[in-house]
C-alpha cells in the first residue's frame, strides 16, 4: 500500500508540483489549501495514516504556526516538513518550536 502525505499549500501550482513529485515516488497525497481544512483532515479518524505532512507556513485561515501549535489536537502525529520560501527562514525556528521539540531544521 502506498504511503500517503498531506500537502498543506494554498498555491495551486506548488501543490501540483509537490503532488507530481510524490506520485513519481509511488506516494499518494491529500490536499488542504488552508489550515482549517488541514486541521479537519488531521482530526478526522477516517483520514488514512499519514507518512508525513508538508506544511506551508503562510496559508489562509489557521496559519502554519497555529496548525503546529494545535498538534496535540491532531488524531495522528506524522512528521512535519515545513515548506517555506527563503524569506521565511527567519521564522523557521519559531515554527519548529511551535510544532515539536523533537523537530530538526534542515538547510
Amino acid at each position: 500500500m502506498p504511503q500517503t502525505l498531506l500537502i498543506i499549500e494554498d498555491n495551486q501550482a506548488e501543490t501540483l508540483r509537490l503532488q507530481g513529485l510524490l506520485q513519481s515516488f509511488g506516494m499518494e497525497s491529500l490536499i488542504a489549501a488552508n489550515g482549517d481544512d488541514a486541521l479537519a483532515l488531521l482530526q478526522d479518524p477516517a483520514t488514512p495514516e499519514l507518512a508525513a505532512v508538508i506544511l506551508d507556513l503562510v496559508i489562509p485561515g489557521l496559519d502554519g504556526f497555529g496548525l503546529l501549535a494545535s498538534r496535540a489536537q491532531w488524531g495522528q502525529h506524522p512528521p512535519v516538513i515545513i515548506h517555506a520560501s527563503d524569506r521565511m527562514m527567519d521564522q523557521m525556528d519559531a515554527a519548529i518550536r511551535a510544532g515539536d521539540r523533537k523537530s530538526t531544521r534542515l538547510n
